[in-house]
Formats: C-alpha cells, structure tokens, sequence
C-alpha cells in the first residue's frame, strides 16, 4: 500500500510531484500495489 500525502489540485504546488509519482506507480503495472492520495486540504 502506498499512501501519498502530497497536495493535490490545480492550486497546489505539489501537484506536480503527485501527477508523476502516481504516472510512475501506474507504468509499474504491479497489481499487488494499493495507491491512496488524501490531501490533507480537503478535510482541513
């Protein structure tokens, strides 16, 4: 499992860290890997 804590959206900066760590995780086709994105933002 692989819990990215990074902000995400349009208005975050972070966003283009978190678009290529999940374009990488998606590349790796490995099926035993679970992606979760929570950006703390949207629940603040």
């Amino acid at each position: 499992m692989i819990v990215n804590l990074l902000s995400s959206g349009r208005k975050h900066r972070e966003t283009i860290l978190t678009d290529a760590f999940l374009r990488h995780i998606l590349l790796s086709k490995n099926e035993q890997l679970a992606y979760i994105g929570f950006d703390f933002h949207d629940f603040w």
